[in-house]
Formats: C-alpha cells, sequence, structure tokens
C-alpha cells in the first residue's frame, strides 16, 4: 500500500477489474494535517534545556484575573537562573559557615562581604515570591492577589523568621567586630551571631525542591543518573566536611580534664 503526494492510495495486490488508485476522504486529511501541526508544536515546546511543561505538568492556564506585567512567570529564564543563583549562594554559606565557626575566623574580609549579601539577597527574594506565579491544580495562577494570599499562608512565615535571623547574626557580627577588645561580651556577640545563621540551613529544604525540578528537565535517563550520581556525591561531600569541623570544634573547646587536646599533639598547620 503506497501514498501518492496527490492523496491517493496505490494498491498493488488487488484484482486486476478493481480501480488501482483510491482517493482519501476530505476528513482524514484535516485529521492528519491536525496530527502533523500538534506534533510539530509539541516538538517545539519541549525543545531546550528547561521544558516549561517539565517545570508544572500541564500546559499553562492563567487561573483568575487582573494579571499584572511585573508578575514572573515560575518557569521563565530569570526566575530558573535566579534560583541557580540563590541554591550556589546556600551551598556557600553552609560549607563556609561550620568552617568559620570551627575555626573561630575573624569576621572581616570575605566573611564580612558574604554575611552582608546572604540577607540581603534573601530579603530581594521574599519579595520577589510576592510576585512570581504558582501551579495550582495544573493552572498557572498569574493573579498579584492570589499569589499574594497563596504565599502569606505557605512560606512567608518561615521565610521571614530565617532572614530575620540573618539579620540579627550581620548585625551582633558587626557589634562584636566594631567593640573587638573592649569587652569580652561583646567578643561574644560574633560567637552568638554565627550560631543564630544556622537557621539558615533550612533553606536546603528549599534547594531540594529545586534540585528535583531540574532532574525533572532531563528527557533521558542517563543524564538523570548522572546528574543524581553528582548530588549524591556532593551531599556526602558535604556531609564529611560539616563532621570534621565539628571533630575539630570538638577538639578545641571541648573540656578536658588533664589539659590536654589531641589538635595540640597531632594536628597539622597549613
Amino acid at each position: 500500500l503506497e501514498v501518492e503526494p496527490s492523496g491517493k492510495f496505490i494498491v498493488s495486490t488487488l484484482p486486476l477489474n478493481w480501480p488501482r488508485a483510491l482517493s482519501m476522504r476530505e476528513g482524514w486529511h484535516e485529521v492528519t494535517l491536525g496530527s502533523t501541526e500538534y506534533s510539530r508544536r509539541r516538538d517545539i515546546e519541549s525543545s531546550g534545556p528547561l521544558r516549561r511543561r517539565q517545570w508544572g505538568s500541564h500546559p499553562a492556564q492563567e487561573f483568575g484575573s487582573g494579571i499584572a506585567w511585573y508578575v514572573f512567570d515560575p518557569g521563565s529564564r530569570f526566575i530558573v537562573l535566579w534560583l541557580a543563583f540563590g541554591n550556589l549562594l546556600l551551598l556557600h554559606d553552609v560549607t563556609l559557615l561550620p568552617f568559620a565557626m570551627a575555626w573561630d575566623i575573624p569576621h572581616g574580609g570575605w566573611l564580612a562581604v558574604s554575611a552582608w549579601i546572604t540577607p540581603m539577597f534573601w530579603t530581594l527574594d521574599v519579595s520577589r515570591l510576592f510576585f512570581t506565579g504558582f501551579w495550582k491544580g495544573g493552572e498557572l495562577v498569574m493573579n498579584p492577589r492570589q499569589i499574594a494570599y497563596n504565599y502569606l499562608r505557605t512560606w512567608f512565615l518561615c521565610d521571614g523568621i530565617v532572614v530575620s535571623c540573618d539579620w540579627v547574626s550581620v548585625l551582633l557580627s558587626e557589634v562584636a567586630s566594631a567593640s573587638e577588645g573592649k569587652s569580652f561580651k561583646f567578643v561574644r556577640f560574633s560567637k552568638v551571631g554565627r550560631a543564630i545563621r544556622i537557621i539558615g540551613m533550612l533553606r536546603m529544604l528549599r534547594g531540594v525542591r529545586f534540585v528535583e525540578k531540574v532532574m525533572e528537565t532531563f528527557s533521558t535517563d542517563g543524564v538523570r543518573i548522572c546528574f543524581t550520581l553528582c548530588s549524591l556525591f556532593t551531599f556526602i561531600l558535604w556531609v564529611s566536611h560539616v563532621l570534621a569541623c565539628i571533630w575539630f570544634a570538638v577538639g578545641r573547646y571541648g573540656h578536658s580534664d588533664t589539659g590536654a587536646r589531641w589538635i595540640s599533639e597531632h594536628a597539622t598547620r597549613v
């Protein structure tokens, strides 16, 4: 059975007295063209590193009215880059903070700069979430009022507490740095401020959600498996780093009846 460009079927196995050219019905032309157009659009929509359908699992349908120009699509390139930078900043903080606390690194230089960058970025992120759409039952909600209401009753309280702790930590560290050598109580503010910043590790929950969304964008199982292995390796490496910092802090600040500490005899200065 063959098909000519004119839309006729050429049949070579029928008896001689049968017509050898059969015309296609008109309805079949419309179905064929519609299927081809749908397949072409689906291929175009699914192309690219971050596919829109992967982020929402359904085609975007705006929910409600009052859509404003300043509302961001959660699957837009800007939001994806913003979230990627936020996760890199989070990885930097959860890696640097245990090291700074265990070795009692003075508050200055890059440590002071990063201490200011963190609360400023996450404060902007809280504001950004008031203007970023969200998915609800397979529909993309872009109404500013509904976005604000949804954020206020879900993540706002947790984010507000964490960001407040970041600012308190920065202020305590600055007070301790400005009054260094004047009073032991002011020096302790720096350690208290760094301890408060540990609350910021709660953002790792949101980082896990971002990693899961990124994994959904990979179309092949091989790439997805490689990304999963890299994520697990990074997590194991980070846990080992935290345990090493804790072990060093125990050897340096832990109680000792004899005054001997393992870092005095076995630690190597680098």
